[in-house]
């Protein structure tokens, strides 16, 4: 059998959980810091019933940290954000950050969600678009492949759509 060791006082104000298999040293699993919050496996855990759970997790190997959202249960906790040993921040990335931040697909910048302005990456495609007062213009600049498209997905070194009447393109 094992043991179960509850500790706290003497000057350190943690409240600590160890257990050990029969006769091995006794092993920290959980601490109640001094100011309430509980730390697991490495993981300083947020757990309230009404509240989504959340948990910052140290990774030893890689001196990254993350921080991971859960369910209205308290489970099935995804990643949301990284920062890797590097100190570059990812969002919405496990791995393959490659830069100070590092954002997957989509970041927007404005006041609110219906007047923002966007900038994506998905399907080899770096574009520019605009929301304003609910309508999307998410075609405004699209590059690829070293190509520019102002209203479209250009085809050539220069490609400019205008109105549907007309359109301008401007090749080498």
């Amino acid at each position: 059998g094992g043991q179960i060791l509850l500790r706290g006082g003497n000057g350190d104000s943690d409240i600590v959980f160890k257990a050990q298999a029969s006769t091995a040293t006794p092993a920290e699993r959980v601490r109640i810091n001094n100011t309430g919050l509980v730390i697991k496996d490495s993981a300083l855990e947020f757990d309230k019933p009404s509240v989504f759970g959340f948990q910052f997790l140290h990774n030893d190997a890689g001196n990254d940290l993350s921080i991971r959202q859960g369910d209205a249960n308290n489970a099935n906790y995804v990643t949301r954000f990284n920062i890797n040993s590097s100190g570059n921040v990812g969002i919405g990335l496990t791995s393959g950050i490659s830069s100070k931040l590092h954002v997957n697909t989509e970041m927007s910048l404005g006041p609110d969600a219906n007047n923002r302005g966007i900038i994506n990456y998905s399907s080899n495609i770096l574009s520019f678009g605009t929301r304003q007062s609910s309508t999307n213009y998410f075609s405004t600049l699209k590059i690829t492949n070293g190509e520019v498209g102002i209203g479209r997905t250009p085809v050539e070194l220069l490609d400019i759509q205008g109105s549907a009447a007309g359109q301008l393109t401007i090749a080498r």
